[in-house]
């Protein structure tokens, strides 16, 4: 990676020389150009141009072909390119970068005073404890190790060296972790790729971010699974009283948009199958609906309560009742929830 990163200096380097030379380098390319164009019978002429405001294409005062074809093409085309490195590969990214050199192939060939501003670096953004006193260390050691050829070592074998650098170990672990590229890294390192799955993909933004959030703290979820499952319950008010059931959130017709099957959901459950909740007395069932809602009233409580303990299945889309009246249709599906 360090390596790399060299190399895309000097490349960066070379086509910023291109672009404070422009005249002369692009000499050569339009001249090739301009014989293979003569060689399919074509003549490389500018366009008009006009002496009004022209916003729609290039209209560069220039005199020649060449010079249009240089300030309309080829110095943008630097640019660009310039800029787009520079973001890519800016000074922010040097602490990640630097990590490689505490390979003993690199580190061997810095001085004391390089390591510790490379050190400085690194600790600006990552904090590791004891880090520099420890790399003054690595690099004594790896300097008297003549029966090892450190340009065969990987990262990964490294660890077995650090037993008493335990801030190298931390470092080298960090370097290993890094993604080379940026095909994957938007999933990889995101609670997404855990919780955004073929299932799950037309679930609305409330339901993914309660997934996301039961997802980055699914230890103390998994600490108190069982009070969670036992607090799973439903206002059976709300089917005798249409007011109070707009108060609860997406839980209003809960006993018919949810399936809720867990052998922990009433004391009635004596069944080998899936579905409990189906086999409970109707009293037990109004009893742990009604539960559920009075300890999470609000749709935020419910909403995260349930995207921690439930797999979301879509089942179908829902319309309005009667789509000529000129209601809206509803935008989200009906699902069925499994604890």
């Amino acid at each position: 990676m360090l390596a790399v990163k060299n190399h895309i200096q000097l490349f960066l380097d070379m086509i910023t020389k291109h672009r404070q030379e422009a005249k002369t380098t692009f000499k050569t390319i339009f001249e090739k150009s301009t014989n293979d164009a003569k060689s399919l019978s074509i003549t490389l002429e500018k366009p008009r141009i006009a002496h009004r405001k022209q916003t729609q294409r290039s209209n560069h005062a220039v005199n020649s072909t060449e010079d249009f074809f240089r300030v309309s093409l080829f110095i943008p085309y630097l640019d660009s390119l310039i800029s787009s490195l520079g973001v890519k590969f800016s000074e922010d990214n040097n602490p990640g970068m630097l990590l490689y050199n505490i390979h003993p192939k690199n580190i061997i060939k810095l001085t004391e005073e390089d390591i510790a501003k490379i050190i400085e670096i690194i600790n600006n953004l990552y904090k590791i404890t004891n880090l520099k006193e420890q790399a003054s260390l690595w690099l004594y050691y790896w300097k008297n190790q003549t029966n090892l050829d450190v340009e065969d070592i990987s990262m990964i074998e490294l660890l077995d060296h650090c037993l008493f650098y335990p801030a190298i170990a931390q470092a080298i672990e960090m370097s290993l972790c890094l993604p080379p590229t940026t095909c994957t890294i938007e999933r990889s390192f995101s609670t997404l790729r855990r919780v955004k799955t073929w299932i799950r993909s037309t679930i609305s933004e409330q339901r993914l971010d309660g997934l996301c959030m039961m997802s980055v703290h699914r230890n103390k979820i998994e600490n108190n699974r069982n009070n969670f499952i036992k607090k799973v319950r439903y206002h059976g008010e709300m089917e005798e009283n249409p007011k109070k059931r707009k108060s609860y959130g997406r839980m209003t017709d809960a006993a018919k948009k949810l399936r809720l099957c867990s052998h922990e959901l009433g004391p009635d459950c004596k069944c080998k199958r899936l579905n409990c909740f189906v086999n409970v007395s109707y009293e037990n069932k109004l009893r742990i609906l009604r539960d559920f809602n009075d300890n999470y009233s609000t749709y935020d409580e419910q909403n995260t309560y349930l995207a921690g303990l439930i797999t979301v299945v879509p089942v179908k889309r829902r319309h309005a009742k009667n789509p000529e009246s000129g209601v809206k249709k509803f935008n989200d599906a009906s699902y069925s929830f499994k604890v």
